[in-house]
């Protein structure tokens, strides 16, 4: 499962906190980035990994974190510089 929501400057690190301090959340696949890569205030929170836990995650930081409109195009980015960049780290070897 793959999860995408916006958090403002002002909640960013208590998100992080929450997400990073549990042990089973930080297994998960987690990346903060700025928004406006995406045209967006904020930051982007992306998580990716099993659905029930995404769903944990999600629960944890529902009262900190927003939906965005845009969930699907900003995935295409992630997974486009994603791709990008291990094919930049395979051609150094």
């Amino acid at each position: 499962m793959e999860l995408v929501m916006r958090v403002t400057h002002k909640s960013l690190n208590r998100v992080r906190d929450i997400l990073l301090k549990d042990n089973e959340i930080s297994r998960l696949s987690i990346r903060f980035r700025e928004g406006k890569d995406f045209g967006i205030e904020g930051y982007i929170i992306y998580i990716s990994g099993p659905e029930e836990l995404c769903k944990k995650a999600k629960e944890k930081v529902e009262e900190f974190v927003e939906n965005v409109e845009n969930e699907d195009d900003i995935l295409k980015r992630i997974k486009e510089e994603e791709e990008r960049a291990i094919e930049g780290f395979g051609n150094l070897f």
